[in-house]
């Protein structure tokens, strides 16, 4: 198990995304909890990136704390693609180019980082933050991360349109 990812911080993830710990989930399980498809799990199982039950040779599943662990080592989705060259960072973006690196949002997933988050609903993070300080969303701190949980990304919508039809 990854060292800075504490029983404590299991137990709560387990929790709050409705994960059992010991349960053994099936491949096509696992990639829905981790918001991904069969063979990008497969190519993260391949790369060693993610622990699994393996018996006689054939993979038979991945417990929750796996999966867990995974998560909590990477609270976004996954990237496979290849790793940008050193010196495309060194150049200026343009509006499009900014709008492209914006993070891909798994719509299936419960916890959302703050950057998804604000890229979520179009804002920025230091506005996020604001709406934070006035408790408009529901989070969950994972060490010292904050994640915001769908759920209440959604109240808040729902809640700001309800205002905007009162207008």
């Amino acid at each position: 198990m990854n060292n800075q990812i504490s029983q404590a911080m299991l137990r709560d993830a387990a929790h709050d995304n409705e994960i059992g710990l010991y349960r053994r989930y099936s491949e096509e399980e696992a990639a829905t909890h981790l918001g991904i498809t069969k063979p990008e799990l497969a190519q993260l199982r391949s790369e060693g990136r993610i622990a699994f039950v393996e018996i006689n040779g054939k993979v038979v599943g991945y417990f929750g704390h796996q999966l867990l662990t995974f998560l909590l080592g990477s609270a976004t989705k996954v990237d496979l693609s290849a790793k940008p060259k050193p010196e495309d960072s060194l150049k200026p973006r343009t509006t499009a180019q900014k709008r492209a690196a914006q993070p891909n949002i798994n719509p299936t997933a419960k916890l959302l980082s703050v950057q998804e988050t604000a890229a979520f609903l179009g804002i920025s993070r230091a506005k996020l933050y604001e709406l934070l300080k006035e408790r408009e969303f529901k989070t969950v701190k994972i060490g010292k991360r904050t994640l915001f949980k769908r759920s209440s990304i959604a109240e808040f919508i729902e809640r700001h349109a309800q205002a905007d039809r009162r207008r």
